[in-house]
């Protein structure tokens, strides 16, 4: 993927944001580019595995990937 413009990267942040908002606890979002889902936990979007952590990585800001996305390392290797 090609490195994105500082705009377009706020304007997925502004996009993500309405998700949260519009997501309960619990609610799940699905990325229709990859068909890979989040679910929200708390403050954060929980992505369903690493590869999905990490594909968020290239269209958000460093700031904002802390700040709304995590990845569960439990879960994917279901210690919980």
């Amino acid at each position: 993927m090609k490195k994105m413009h500082h705009f377009e990267i706020k304007e997925n942040e502004k996009f993500f944001e309405q998700i949260f908002k519009i997501l309960g606890e619990g609610g799940i979002y699905m990325w229709p580019d990859t068909l890979k889902t989040f679910t929200k936990k708390e403050d954060k979007l929980v992505a369903e595995d690493m590869e999905t952590y990490n594909a968020i990585q290239e269209i958000v800001s460093l700031k904002y990937l802390r700040k709304r996305f995590s990845y569960d390392i439990d879960q994917y290797l279901n210690l919980n």
